[in-house]
């Protein structure tokens, strides 16, 4: 589950936050969905363009919620690569978990890859949309055609916009955003929870609590999953800065694209399933042509005070998810969503001109 610590200074500004009091104090409304909460889902269902934005207080609070509201009785499949989230979900709900392999390309489950692990006693997939890479919307319908329900786990693809739009609009497919500190849109911490189906859509606000429900409906459990106004507060103000931030990290993503597109060794990833990425992140593999290895690559940026990243361990044992834990790293783009669109392209420079001395 997520244990963020969070430093107010590097994910919002002082002044927005005594703002977001000064407006709490004046609402006189500090918790149990208060008027912020609902101006915040109101706006994100219209800026997705769908029915129902559940708001909850982290992301493994939302990804816990989409799944128990499906009520799955049997297995659910899970991508081996980048899935240890909605492993241990399905722990915390003694739901059996399958895994699969994952497409060199998009690093979400291919087709082929879902065919090899489902069968009748598979009831649910949890699809993890890498990078900001929106879903095959031919497996969602697939899985559709199946009688499968579906959680895309999208935490960073909040604003990145495939064909078929924001989110997918199939009653069986649920889409799981997060707001947690690194995200594009960030509340300190929070979950989003977003759905055509009213009807899913009210099982998931009776769960969360019995404030800001439309109305009451029988649900199997409730948590306290919360949304506080000051979380809302917060959202709503990086939610002002959006598009601000996209055109930032655009012009990051620009960046890497021109120093390093050709240099041997390297391929940066290239969001095959959609149309706008939002550049929240940037990864890149380092094959073996390169000069050194990826943990010497990474050893080496970290030394210089770049913040490069890899990925957590898998889950699993598959080749490709293999491969990929051996040559991925993600390249900076920036600390949050204040960080000026200057300031991120001097050290995305600095970071690709690094590599590239290094080749």
């Amino acid at each position: 589950m997520n244990h963020h610590s969070v430093s107010w200074e590097s994910s919002a500004s002082l002044q927005d936050c005594r703002r977001v009091l000064e407006q709490i104090y004046e609402n006189r409304y500090f918790t149990n969905h208060g008027p912020l909460a609902q101006r915040l889902e109101s706006r994100l269902e219209e800026l997705l363009g769908v029915g129902n934005v559940i708001a909850v207080g982290n992301e493994s609070l939302a990804l816990l919620i989409a799944l128990a509201g499906f009520q799955v009785s049997g297995d659910v499949v899970v991508p081996a690569f980048c899935g240890q989230a909605a492993v241990e979900t399905c722990a915390w709900l003694k739901l059996p978990v399958r895994q699969c392999d994952v497409d060199p390309l998009t690093h979400q489950p291919s087709l082929d890859s879902l065919r090899r692990v489902i069968d009748k006693q598979v009831a649910a997939v949890c699809l993890v949309e890498t990078w900001g890479n929106r879903c095959d919307p031919a497996i969602l319908q697939w899985l559709g055609e199946q009688g499968i329900a579906v959680v895309i786990q999208a935490l960073d693809s909040f604003a990145s916009r495939s064909e078929e739009g924001h989110v997918c609009q199939s009653p069986h497919v649920v889409t799981v955003f997060g707001l947690g500190p690194e995200r594009i849109v960030s509340s300190l911490q929070g979950g989003l929870i977003a759905t055509s189906d009213d009807a899913l859509g009210e099982v998931f606000r009776n769960i969360r609590s019995s404030y800001g429900t439309r109305q009451k409906v029988d649900v199997i459990a409730t948590c306290n999953g919360r949304f506080s106004e000051f979380q809302a507060g917060v959202g709503l103000r990086s939610l002002s800065r959006l598009l601000d931030t996209l055109v930032r990290n655009q012009a990051v993503a620009e960046i890497y694209q021109a120093k390093l597109g050709d240099v041997k060794g390297l391929s940066l990833y290239g969001f095959p399933g959609t149309v706008a990425p939002n550049h929240q992140c940037c990864p890149v593999i380092v094959s073996g042509d390169f000069s050194v290895t990826r943990n010497e690559l990474v050893r080496r940026l970290t030394e210089r005070g770049f913040p490069v990243h890899v990925v957590k361990p898998s889950c699993g044992t598959f080749p490709l998810t293999d491969r990929l834990q051996r040559e991925l790293m993600l390249l900076p783009v920036a600390r949050d969503s204040y960080e000026n669109s200057e300031q991120s392209q001097r050290i995305a420079t600095q970071v690709a001109d690094a590599i590239i001395e290094l080749a």
